[in-house]
């Protein structure tokens, strides 16, 4: 089973090993927490997380700072869950405008957090399958678009040019036509057809390797039931 990446951003260090003692026993979260904000915003240069739990009251750089980071760069798909000892109106409103998900008023309920959790990351979940489900859709859409071009190019086109030939040559008298000309009409024939043939090659192999991927993809979605289950709440 995956394991979350859970970064806690708080300076007091009560509220860190609360969360991590109670958070990293559930089998599915993986807790990592800092006390101040430079450091966790070095952290995620080069390290992925699935959730931020962050302090807006920190030494250094504030939570919002840290929400408005989050938000401007490659993270604005992540999860963040705000917890502060302000609770008055301003402060959640703020929070959320920047871009928070939750907002928890301290003393926390470790326990509130964890169903918080679990349900944003559910959320999240269902986004990423919808997204590759839709992804999935317009590869085969594209695929269709390839066959429909593919076919109108280069088959229904030179077709239609061929057709307009011999008729014109009906029309013109086949006695008219020498042996030459009956020569170059079949080697126009004979080209056409050997590039139709070289350029479907080269479209099956694109097309095959297209639905190679789509399969792939598919074979990493999942199903609902699977998503309920991951996130089932055992304490």
């Amino acid at each position: 089973m995956k394991k979350y990446k859970i970064i806690i951003v708080d300076d007091n260090w009560e509220i860190c090993i609360l969360f991590k003692t109670i958070i990293q026993n559930l089998e599915m979260f993986e807790v990592v927490s800092f006390d101040n904000g430079s450091k966790f915003l070095e952290f995620i240069e080069d390290e992925a997380f699935d959730v931020a739990i962050i302090d807006i009251d920190l030494p250094d750089i504030s939570g919002y700072e840290l929400i408005k980071k989050l938000r401007e760069d490659n993270f604005n798909y992540i999860p963040v869950v705000v917890i502060s000892a302000f609770d008055d109106f301003s402060h959640k409103i703020k929070a959320l405008e920047l871009g928070a998900d939750d907002y928890i008023v301290k003393p926390v309920n470790v326990f509130e957090v964890v169903i918080k959790l679990n349900n944003l990351l559910k959320r999240q979940t269902y986004l990423c399958e919808i997204n590759k489900r839709e992804s999935i859709i317009q590869d085969k859409t594209e695929i269709i678009d390839m066959l429909k071009t593919f076919f109108h190019d280069k088959v229904y086109l030179p077709a239609k040019k061929l057709k307009s030939e011999f008729e014109y040559q009906v029309n013109a008298g086949i006695d008219k036509m020498s042996m030459e000309k009956t020569f170059e009409t079949f080697k126009i024939l004979n080209e056409k057809f050997g590039k139709l043939i070289d350029n479907y090659d080269k479209l099956f192999l694109e097309v095959e390797s297209k639905i190679e991927k789509i399969n792939e993809k598919n074979a990493q979605l999942i199903s609902n039931e699977d998503i309920e289950e991951r996130f089932k709440t055992k304490f």
